[in-house]
């Protein structure tokens, strides 16, 4: 039997590896080709956090475990995908807590 396989771009993070090849194309860019840093972070309660964009800001929810995260951007309301917005929140949030993998 012939295994042909594809192999990963190396500049595929490791938590996009063995996804959907959907999903993998609409984070990768999005999370890699934003302005969009930490400082763009505003808290605006618990669980409630407002990004300001090249756009406008828009607010992003991780408020409790009865609701599903949220982004108020038309890129969230179309795709249900996480959008840069949310990219930004991890990023900000993996630099916080140190040593969390990709």
């Amino acid at each position: 039997m012939d295994c042909k396989y594809r192999a990963y771009n190396s500049s595929i993070p490791a938590f996009l590896k063995d996804r959907p090849k959907d999903v993998v194309n609409h984070i990768f860019p999005t999370r890699y080709l934003t302005d969009l840093t930490e400082a763009n972070i505003e808290t605006v309660s618990p669980g409630h956090y407002k990004v300001k964009s090249e756009t406008s800001p828009y607010l992003v929810f991780f408020s409790d475990d009865e609701s599903p995260p949220s982004c108020t951007c038309s890129d969230w309301e179309r795709f249900h995908l996480p959008c840069k917005h949310f990219c930004v929140f991890f990023d900000a949030l993996k630099m916080l807590v140190g040593g969390v993998s990709d």
